[in-house]
């Protein structure tokens, strides 16, 4: 789907333009954003709303070879991938401090607390985490490992987290680290859960 551009955007461009420069015959604009890398384009999807398509037509198209049907129970909280096969990811506390914590995201130890407004890494000691200041310190010995995972638990602070390695800033629920694919070479995976909010 093509996106119009605001008339006054074209006007300011023009009128920025050397004085003496010739005329263009064309101008070319290049967008980007983040998008969840599962196949559904937002704006498609609107332009297909916007021309009577309904909710499972559109999911249909996006999703080939699916069925939409109703589910017979929903669940009370969703998982989702944020990012994979990483040594190391960085995380902004913002709006609060943020607790990582061993084994559950609410009544885990808590092994460090990221303050408000500082970057800090967690990244891999052969198979555990190794947790890292802002000024580049270890904090603590590495801890967790495969069978035990790391939380960053924000939401109970009323605080953010933003994951510099997936572009986004999350304030609901927590973030999870997994240590996967020892059989080779240990990596970490992120996952976010949440609360699950169903339409009615």
């Amino acid at each position: 789907m093509r996106r119009a551009f605001p008339a006054a955007l074209v006007t300011l461009v023009l009128l920025l333009a050397p004085a003496g420069a010739a005329a263009a015959d064309s101008f070319t604009f290049f967008g980007s954003g983040w998008g969840h890398g599962l196949g559904l384009s937002q704006w498609g999807a609107y332009g297909l709303a916007l021309d009577g398509w309904a909710p499972a037509e559109i999911l249909t198209h996006f999703y080939s070879h699916t069925r939409v049907v109703a589910a017979d129970r929903q669940p009370a909280r969703l998982r989702i991938g944020l990012a994979q096969n990483r040594t190391r990811y960085r995380l902004r506390a913002g709006g609060g401090k943020v607790d990582l914590r061993l084994d559950d995201p609410k009544r885990g130890d808590v092994v460090a607390t990221i303050p408000n407004g500082e970057t800090w890494t967690v990244r891999l000691a052969g198979r555990k985490y190794r947790i890292v200041d802002a000024a580049g310190k270890r904090v603590g010995d590495p801890v967790g490992g495969p069978s035990t995972d790391l939380f960053a638990s924000y939401e109970p602070n009323t605080a953010r987290v933003r994951v510099l390695e997936a572009g986004h800033t999350y304030n609901r629920g927590w973030i999870e680290f997994n240590v996967t694919g020892c059989s080779s070479a240990c990596s970490m995976r992120l996952m976010r859960s949440c609360r699950a909010i169903w339409p009615r």
